[in-house]
């Protein structure tokens, strides 16, 4: 598993903590139970429990897996959340993009009061035009009430 996955998988382990208990440092969970949740298997709940409390981010408070939430485990979710774009000592920035490949499209991302310029050529609305007359033909071919 890469880095990038485990600082996922850890910040949406701490994440669902602080949203259950709605930052309540002293709502306890039982860490098998959130794991199984996330669908994470043992060892990977028992890796992310293990570095979540080396942090100080949540706390044993029983045995069996009984865990909470820390004050400073509130105060980076917090922080996280707040602060989308850049990561925080312990995780990475929740509002990232991952594209492949990418043709003559536009993305934008974080900004206010921005343009896109598109420019169509003659073939796009030849090929805009025929998606059209094809989606006009089923629906015409479907029959459906204007409710439907």
């Amino acid at each position: 598993m890469s880095l990038k996955q485990k600082k996922k998988n850890r910040f949406t382990f701490l994440n669902c903590l602080y949203t259950e208990s709605n930052g309540n440092t002293s709502a306890m969970f039982n860490m098998w139970e959130v794991g199984k949740e996330l669908k994470l298997d043992h060892y990977e709940t028992s890796q992310i429990v293990d570095y979540l409390i080396g942090e100080n981010l949540i706390e044993s408070m029983a045995l069996g897996g009984g865990i909470s939430l820390t004050h400073w485990g509130v105060k980076e979710v917090e922080e996280t959340v707040e602060n989308q774009i850049r990561p925080t000592e312990y995780f990475l920035p929740l509002n990232f993009i991952i594209i492949g490949t990418m043709n003559n499209l536009s993305l934008q991302q974080g900004k206010n009061n921005s343009n896109i310029t598109f420019v169509l050529n003659e073939q796009t609305l030849i090929n805009l035009d025929k998606i059209i007359d094809s989606l006009n033909q089923v629906k015409d071919s479907l029959q459906l009430t204007n409710e439907t």
